[in-house]
């Protein structure tokens, strides 16, 4: 083994200029890969902070349908359509309610709007409606009153 060691240790001495760059090129992909990770990392907490302790919770249920339905409706649609509405609501709410696993739940329902802005002209906007009560209690710090 210490001859494998002393042949590849005056390889690296012979050949100076290629391990320079072998060895630059295998310190870019390291870092390449460090601030890659670190990246997908800090994306993914601020989709948590964003979506998940303002919006959905951990689970969102929706009715059963053909295409995947996200908080904005539906993913592959184009259009104005109908989101189905989830059968039986109530007897979902009751086996929420008996779930230990289950803290807090909150309905809501999200659509799109046209907002006419005046002289600016018109916008979309995303519109979500919820139950109040329940809503705040699961995201206390979500919606801030200012006067009214």
């Amino acid at each position: 083994m210490a001859v494998l060691f002393r042949i590849a240790f005056r390889n690296l001495k012979e050949h100076k200029a290629k391990t320079l760059i072998i060895g630059i090129i295998i310190a870019l992909g390291i870092t390449i890969m460090i601030l890659g990770n670190s990246l997908m990392e800090t994306a993914a907490r601020g989709l948590r902070k964003s979506f998940i302790e303002n919006y959905t919770g951990h689970l969102m249920i929706s009715a059963e349908t053909r295409d995947p339905v996200s908080l904005f409706g539906f993913q592959s649609r184009a259009g104005n359509e109908e989101i189905p509405r989830i059968p039986d609501y109530q007897r979902i709410l009751a086996f929420l309610s008996a779930q230990p696993e289950v803290v807090l739940y909150s309905a809501q329902v999200s659509s799109f709007a046209l907002i006419d802005l005046e002289e600016k002209g018109n916008s979309f906007t995303i519109l979500f409606g919820i139950e109040p009560e329940s809503y705040r209690r699961m995201f206390p710090d979500s919606i801030v009153l200012k006067e009214g």
